[in-house]
């Protein structure tokens, strides 16, 4: 939890480095966070640090303001949420959290020349040169990697499964971990996945267990 806090204050501090220094100047972000529902432990995480790095800029007369909305980590409630602070605010950036809310506002983003600051986005096609879009967030493609280096070290032998949501991030996460495996001669044996909000997870066990898998891979919040 600490290190999060310090990297989004350190983010932060270098994303709004360049805000207007006239003293009536205020530079607005939109944050768009899950504070309710999956994924609202890391969006408190994620708002505790910016309200941090929003502290220290403000003590040094850098006018920052940061407007929060919830999104549920849903993409539709962000783009509502994003184009309500818009319609509000003239907003200087943003930060998203989650890959599909990411991969959903890019466009509108770019289209608007905002600055977009990805956390939380892993899905490997949040991914393209000279745009507005970056992430402080470790690409899926990175992950897997280590993972397979991993298990190719330690299980030479092993058979791997995954279990993933259905959504941007553990789509993207899961394809790439199965690249990974395959490109190291590794047995990736199923992938089974489940719907964002689901909770009877028995029908994904029996199929694991029948696939009798060495090791469980979960890309899943």
């Amino acid at each position: 939890m600490f290190l999060m806090r310090f990297i989004l204050a350190i983010c932060f501090s270098f994303f709004a480095i360049d805000v207007n220094a006239d003293a009536e100047s205020v530079a607005t972000y939109a944050v768009l966070l899950p504070l309710t529902g999956n994924g609202s432990d890391q969006g408190q995480w994620c708002k505790n640090g910016l309200e941090i790095a929003a502290e220290r800029l403000n003590s040094k007369d850098k006018k920052v303001e940061l407007v929060f909305d919830d999104t549920h980590g849903d993409s539709k409630t962000a783009v509502n949420a994003f184009q309500n602070i818009s319609a509000r605010k003239r907003i200087s950036g943003v930060f998203t959290w989650g890959s599909g809310v990411a991969m959903a506002l890019s466009p509108i983003t770019n289209k608007a020349q905002i600055i977009q600051m990805g956390i939380a986005t892993a899905t490997p096609s949040y991914s393209s040169v000279g745009d507005y879009t970056f992430r402080v967030f470790p690409s899926a493609s990175d992950e897997a990697t280590f993972l397979s280096q991993i298990i190719s070290s330690q299980y030479p032998k092993a058979k791997i499964a995954s279990i993933y949501v259905q959504n941007d991030y553990g789509v993207g996460t899961v394809d790439a971990l199965r690249k990974q495996i395959q490109l190291s001669k590794k047995d990736f044996i199923s992938a089974e996945a489940y719907n964002p909000g689901e909770t009877d997870f028995r029908s994904i066990l029996l199929k694991l267990k029948h696939s009798d898998p060495d090791i469980v891979h979960l890309a899943a919040y």
